[in-house]
């Protein structure tokens, strides 16, 4: 079970967020990056959503979508 929650984020982080290819190395900014990164990751679980690559692209593409939902799931 551990391997596979391991896994599960770490796929999610590292591939589909491309954590490990960030090139941001500067004072405190990989800390938030990866802050705001779990923060994206606890919204998609809170949300259902099982298709992050999906959800990432289509957010991408209607950002104001994306920023009433963030709104909505703080209200």
């Amino acid at each position: 079970m551990h391997w596979h929650i391991e896994n599960r984020l770490h796929y999610r982080r590292d591939e589909t967020l491309r954590e490990d290819r960030s090139t941001v190395r500067t004072a405190q900014a990989p800390h938030m990056l990866a802050a705001i990164n779990n923060l994206v990751l606890a919204l998609c679980d809170r949300l259902g959503i099982t298709n992050l690559a999906q959800a990432r692209r289509r957010y991408n593409t209607y950002p104001q979508e994306a920023l009433d939902l963030l709104i909505s799931s703080i209200a």
